[in-house]
């Protein structure tokens, strides 16, 4: 007894009717199962409140370093570890990232330490 395949439609149907988690799940088991390997390291963290990956990077931006640009470079310079030449740089460079690919707690950290003095920042969610 042969089962008839499901159309490309009937399958769409399905799908849709499923959790972003039980999808994800499906994908994991798919790719068990056909032995797909993963483009990057690891697997991406989910969140399961909402189902979607969860935000652990953060990008700190200088966008206007204000009048204070000596302090702002003293401060990037604390926070960063960077030398006079690679603080003046993006100080120079604004508006720019100054910080990639962070955890909150640095990334608020550095914009809590450059808005004292004056500058003006923006704390982004890293997107992939």
């Amino acid at each position: 007894m042969s089962a008839t395949p499901l159309t490309r439609e009937e399958v769409v149907e399905f799908l849709s009717r499923l959790t972003p988690l039980e999808v994800r799940a499906l994908v994991l088991e798919l790719e068990e199962r056909w032995a797909i390997e993963r483009p990057y390291h690891g697997t991406t963290p989910i969140d399961t409140t909402m189902g979607m990956p969860a935000v652990d990077e953060y990008v700190v931006t200088l966008v206007d370093p204000g009048p204070q640009r000596v302090a702002v470079m003293k401060r990037l310079r604390e926070a960063l570890g960077c030398g006079l030449v690679e603080a003046r740089a993006l100080v120079d460079g604004a508006p720019s990232p100054v910080l990639d690919m962070a955890e909150r707690g640095r990334a608020e950290a550095l914009m809590a330490a450059l808005r004292e003095v004056g500058a003006r920042v923006e704390l982004r969610e890293k997107v992939w």
